[in-house]
């Protein structure tokens, strides 16, 4: 079948999608368990499968899918709430279909997990939670429209609203979620174009310039007038007082004089325009205040605070819904002091770095403020999210902005585990490996316990050595040549918390290939873990292999392609050659195998790729075959792409289906990959 999706997966939980042929009853369908679930709103489809009905609910089993084209809509199908209700005269015919209910009433708050109930006044049907809308229906009478897919699951019928902007209160007040929340098929791709995550409030033709609509707002300030430097106006935030993702906006003026003083926790109203802040290559939605005058209704409100992981700072998919909110993390360590001019330091949990930022006016700027020392563990720091600088490319737009010193509490957290070294890098048969790692705490160190593998075998331990400092050492055995080595260390304190390194060792770990005589490429670039880093990342190697692009290549990227078979796993990209190679060249190379060459990071993050310090030629005119795939297994963020990094490949057959300024993608039925 061919049709536009109308429901994303990622707002269900990645478990299914809807998409339609045309609009009115029967026109709609779920899919479940298609094998490329990466799908958005408004893409045209290809699927094929197997239909079939699950406790009445009709819907195929995909087997096959091929995306046509995007930017489609589909237009709700308006309905009444009688007729689309269980067992409701039409309820089968909108079965899988974008319906909309308009001006009902909240016949049942409560139905239980999260569902509930509206009435038109022709009979009652269901609304469901299987997405994240943010609406609190026991604050409201009545809803002005509901849009959703109509489902059928545990006996009953039911409206599942997709997003916040599907469900439009009865009320005076837009609530702050309806203005923020985006689909995160959109988040996604943030980093290609930062008029993804742009508000539907905002004007689509022209949102950094043009005013969106108009809303009236009614929130907590969580950002007082004063602590922010916005020139002649006044600059606040708001939050929704039940928190959490989406709930809070900033708002601005141009004239402070015609504003009142706004301090913390209070509740306010007014009105404005939604608009979009370009801030260096990222967006920040807005809200341009046109009221006369900002009312305060009460004072001292307690303030919603979200507790969010560091790591979640790192990319839009997950940092976008704390724009602006107020938030905690804790057990943060200092791990960098000078992370970008823009703030303070970086902190981490464990589950990836996070700037601290200098916006507030009670915070000393970067460069007069006195640094902690590294290692430092915060048990507690307090702030909202910014995404005023950086670069969503290379994860350094978002930054947690404190309002004041005593926002940052220093405390004792879990160990940290850092600087994980092994003598020698690259172990032969014969060699017992020493791993040697620093463990720092502000309590005492309880163990230092390393797990290690042998080529998928159960885990051994050994409890590591205290060595000067904070340094613990332990030894893994010799193994025989070929075998491959995986490894992570433990540390626990004295009051029983315990970190990993890596930190999480369900997508990351520590290796090698015990291996006499040269290293072969796929040494360095097999990784059977989810981020996939070398198991050689940071250490000096040795390798040869024959040139398979040449100086035109070199010119352009700045690397060349060595590649030593005719497999997977085989080739790799080699940085700093000045020497001129040709393909077909067999060379000998040595240097430090990198996932983030620092001088094009924002190219080849990601990548496994040699910083050379020396190359060899030691003969020419060898010749290797491309290795022929399809295009499914190039298709990003499959496990089969990684393997193929670096690999000259060829692909046969194909179909021009989609270009831009930068690629083109072809399909060969497969699944699109790019070229």
């Amino acid at each position: 079948v061919h049709g536009t999706v109308s429901a994303e997966s990622w707002a269900y939980g990645n478990g299914w999608y809807c998409i339609q042929d045309g609009s009115g009853p029967w026109s709609g369908i779920y899919v479940w368990e298609d094998p490329n679930r990466e799908n958005a709103y408004g893409d045209s489809v290809q699927v094929t499968g197997t239909v079939d009905e699950w406790s009445g609910l009709t819907y195929i089993w995909a087997s096959d899918y091929v995306k046509l084209d995007s930017g489609k809509t589909v237009e709700p199908t308006l309905v009444s709430s009688g007729e689309i209700s269980t067992a409701g005269a039409n309820a089968e015919a909108y079965e899988g279909v974008l319906v909309q209910v308009k001006h009902v009433t909240i016949s049942n708050p409560d139905l239980g997990y999260g569902e509930w109930e509206v009435n038109d006044g022709s009979g009652a049907c269901m609304i469901g939670a299987a997405a994240d809308y943010y609406f609190t229906q026991a604050d409201y009478d009545s809803v002005r429209s509901i849009t959703g897919v109509l489902n059928y699951a545990y006996d009953n019928t039911k409206i599942e609203p997709r997003l916040a902007w599907d469900v439009v209160e009865a009320s005076e007040y837009t609530r702050i979620q309806r203005i923020q929340q985006v689909r995160y098929s959109s988040l996604l791709k943030t980093n290609e174009d930062n008029q993804y995550d742009i508000s539907f409030a905002a004007n689509q033709d022209d949102p950094h310039n043009g005013e969106g609509e108009t809303v009236k707002v009614r929130g907590i300030v969580t950002l007082p007038t004063g602590l922010s430097d916005p020139g002649a106006g006044i600059e606040f935030q708001i939050q929704d007082p039940n928190g959490g993702p989406w709930s809070s906006i900033l708002s601005w003026a141009d004239d402070e004089t015609q504003y009142p003083t706004l301090l913390v926790g209070d509740m306010v109203e007014y009105e404005g325009y939604v608009w979009e802040w370009l801030a260096w290559s990222s967006s920040e939605t807005e809200l341009y205040v046109t009221s006369p005058n900002i009312a305060v209704i009460s004072f001292g409100n307690p303030i919603p605070t979200d507790t969010v992981k560091t790591g979640d700072f790192r990319l839009p998919a997950t940092a976008e819904q704390w724009e602006n909110a107020r938030i905690v993390v804790k057990d943060a360590m200092v791990t960098d002091l000078e992370p970008t001019t823009e703030g303070l330091f970086m902190v981490d949990d464990g589950s990836g770095g996070a700037r601290i930022g200098d916006n507030s006016t009670l915070i000393p700027d970067a460069g007069q403020y006195t640094d902690p020392p590294l290692g430092t563990v915060y048990s507690y720091i307090f702030g909202y999210a910014s995404n005023r600088y950086g670069s969503y490319s290379d994860s350094s737009t978002y930054q947690l902005e404190p309002l004041y010193e005593s926002d940052m509490v220093v405390g004792s957290g879990p160990p940290m585990v850092d600087k994980a070294v092994r003598v020698p890098g690259t172990p032969n048969s014969s060699d017992i490996v020493v791993i040697t790692v620093d463990v720092t705490t502000n309590l005492a160190v309880q163990s230092a316990v390393l797990n290690y593998s042998v080529d998928g075998g159960a885990y051994q331990t050994e409890v590591m050595d205290a060595g000067e400092d904070d340094s613990y050492s332990g030894t893994i055995p010799a193994q025989s040549d070929g075998a491959f080595i995986e490894y992570f260390i433990k540390a626990t304190d004295t009051a029983v918390q315990s970190t990993l390194f890596p930190s999480d060792t369900s997508a990351n770990k520590l290796g090698y290939v015990s291996r006499d005589g040269s290293l072969l490429i796929s040494d360095i670039q097999y990784s059977p873990w989810k981020i996939a880093n070398s198991p050689y990342d940071g250490y000096t190697v040795e390798f040869t292999g024959i040139v398979t692009a040449d100086t035109a290549a070199n010119s352009n990227f700045g690397a060349y392609c060595i590649q030593d078979e005719e497999n997977q796993w085989s080739g790799i990209y080699a940085f700093g050659i000045d020497a001129l190679l040709n393909r077909g060249d067999q060379v000998t190379v040595s240097g430090t195998i990198s996932e983030h060459n620092p001088d094009w990071d924002y190219k080849w993050g990601l990548n496994t790729v040699m910083l050379v310090d020396e190359v060899e030629i030691n003969s020419s005119g060898h010749s290797i075959d491309a290795v022929q795939v399809e295009t499914g297994a190039l298709a990003d963020d499959t496990t089969l792409a990684e393997s193929y990094e670096g690999v000259l490949v060829s692909i046969s057959n194909a179909t021009l289906i989609s270009f831009n300024d930068y690629d083109v993608s072809f399909d060969d039925g497969s699944g699109p990959c790019r070229i």
